[in-house]
Formats: C-alpha cells, structure tokens, sequence
C-alpha cells in the first residue's frame, strides 16, 4: 500500500497575534524616529564644523583650538552622540 503524501495546513489565522500590527507600527516609528536623529545629528555636525573653520587662528586660539583640531572634536561629538543614541534605542 502508498502511502498519500497530505500537504501540511498552513497556519490559521488564530495562531497570529492580534497585537502584530501594532508592534509592526512601534518598531517602524522607532526605527524612522533612529534615522531622523541620525540625520539631525549629522547635520549639527556639518553646521559645527562650517562655523568653526570659519574662525580666524586667533579666535581659534581664544577658544583653545587649533585648525588640525575642529575635525577631531566634530567627529568625537559625532561619534559620542551617535554611541548615545544606540544605547538608547538598545534599550527599548
């Protein structure tokens, strides 16, 4: 005797949650709400970096800077708030 090969049932609806939706939705926002810090972040940095090169040496120095500096603190500030937010977003 064959035996009969049964396609397997697919899944019912009753096994999906119903909250799925919702869940769906959350994880959307938190990603799209990621992505705007990231490009704000971003642009701080570029508006940073723009004001400070177009400081003077002397000002500069006032302020405890050189010109080899301004790329090393934007990017640290990048860098530090960028580390900020996916501690935050880890944690939800």
């Amino acid at each position: 005797m064959q035996k009969q090969l049964v396609p397997a049932a697919p899944h019912s609806l009753g096994s999906i949650s119903p909250a799925w939706p919702l869940r769906l939705v959350k994880r959307l926002a938190t990603q799209a709400a990621a992505a705007a810090a990231i490009f704000l972040d971003a642009y701080a940095a570029a508006a940073q970096f723009d004001e400070l090169s177009r400081l003077s040496d002397a000002e500069l120095a006032r302020r405890g800077l050189s010109r080899a500096d301004i790329h090393r603190l934007v990017s640290a500030t990048a860098t530090e708030h960028a580390h900020d937010h996916r501690r935050r977003w880890a944690q939800d």
